[in-house]
């Protein structure tokens, strides 16, 4: 019997894989929400003078995304002469 192979698995044809590709797969978030949302409250009320209440779903997933470039960024910049980043 023959096995499936990258290019076709039941009977279907699939794009090659690789095996350094990245792909995204889902995660624990990186950042601590209720924080996050405290220190935007309080940065907005210190800052723009108006007293904001409730911090979007969409404002945390951008800090978190930030923030994942923001450890990949550091790592790639990083030298590899070490163990430690």
């Amino acid at each position: 019997m023959n096995s499936p192979t990258n290019a076709e698995v039941n009977g279907k044809a699939v794009a090659p894989t690789h095996r350094h590709a990245y792909t995204p797969t889902p995660r624990t978030p990186l950042i601590n929400a209720a924080a996050v949302r405290q220190r935007a409250l309080d940065i907005a009320a210190a800052t723009r003078g108006k007293r904001f209440t409730r911090v979007s779903r969409q404002f945390l997933q951008d800090c978190d995304r930030r923030m994942d470039e923001y450890i990949r960024n550091r790592i790639h910049s990083t030298p590899s002469l070490g163990q430690t980043l």
